[in-house]
């Protein structure tokens, strides 16, 4: 995965971005246990490994949409930094052009949804990761 932006908001993205890949990471480990052909001794059965890719699809898909929706709140409560993240996004957008990158978003597998990974995704406490207060380090701790 390649993030691009301004550094701030690459540090922004990054830590959001774990928060949220281990947020799925743990939902899709506890479905994943209540599968009756999972073992965790053996690979997955190819049936499982496209039902366990649907699940994690269809959690980001959720989250996806709810970062959607929060971003279009944000706009009518605080225009100008929406105003300020929508042209910092196309001025990214450009630089990739500009540069030869293609960028499309394939189209997802019509078997991919999983009705358990899109509520999964719902779970997400996207406020608590937008919000949360930065870990303290060992160097802050002493």
């Amino acid at each position: 995965m390649y993030l691009f932006g301004a550094v701030g908001s690459l540090d922004i993205a990054d830590y959001l971005l774990g928060i949220l890949l281990r947020d799925v990471d743990r939902a899709r480990a506890a479905w994943l246990i209540d599968q009756p052909d999972h073992d965790p001794c053996d690979p997955p059965s190819p049936d499982l490994a496209r039902r366990t890719t649907g699940f994690c699809h269809s959690a980001v898909s959720a989250v996806e949409a709810r970062l959607r929706s929060l971003r279009q709140e944000e706009s009518t409560a605080d225009p100008t930094g929406h105003a300020l993240v929508v042209d910092e996004a196309a001025s990214v957008h450009q630089w990739l052009t500009d540069q030869g990158f293609e960028m499309g978003k394939g189209a997802p597998s019509p078997y991919a949804f999983s009705k358990e990974g899109w509520t999964a995704g719902h779970g997400i406490a996207l406020h608590d990761a937008v919000t949360a207060a930065e870990e303290p380090t060992a160097h802050q701790l002493h």
